[in-house]
């Protein structure tokens, strides 16, 4: 069975690349344009494997999104790959929560794919 990954990226060109990236490596990939969308997507019947997520994002950025999926018991335990260009806050900025992982802007596919599989292996 494929392992379910939510992209959360507002920019539509770096979606459709991740998604497409992902799906041609055998993922199922599901999207969101930013972290009110994902958390409207996400029920107990639709929990992914792993969350890959920008952090600027218009509406809820990234840093309120993981807040969000921490604080609801349902997603509080799925994983969180971050993924940005700007510099990422410490754990006690973000007030004890955190990414299972972060990657940096710019960074080669194959390198998320490994964090990927990292993450789904723990």
């Amino acid at each position: 069975m494929k392992k379910k990954i939510l992209i959360v990226e507002d920019q539509m060109i770096h979606r459709f690349m991740l998604k497409r990236f992902l799906e041609v490596n055998n993922f199922h990939v599901e999207v969101a344009s930013n972290g009110i969308d994902a958390m409207e997507q996400l029920n107990l019947e639709n929990i992914p494997d792993v969350i890959v997520t920008d952090l600027n994002m218009p509406y809820m950025d990234g840093y309120q999104f993981l807040k969000m999926l921490r604080e609801n018991k349902v997603t509080s335990q799925v994983p969180v790959i971050a993924i940005s260009a700007l510099d990422f806050l410490s754990n006690d900025e973000l007030n004890g929560y955190f990414f299972d992982h972060c990657i940096t802007k710019p960074f080669k596919l194959e390198h998320l794919r490994i964090e990927i599989m990292q993450v789904i292996e723990d």
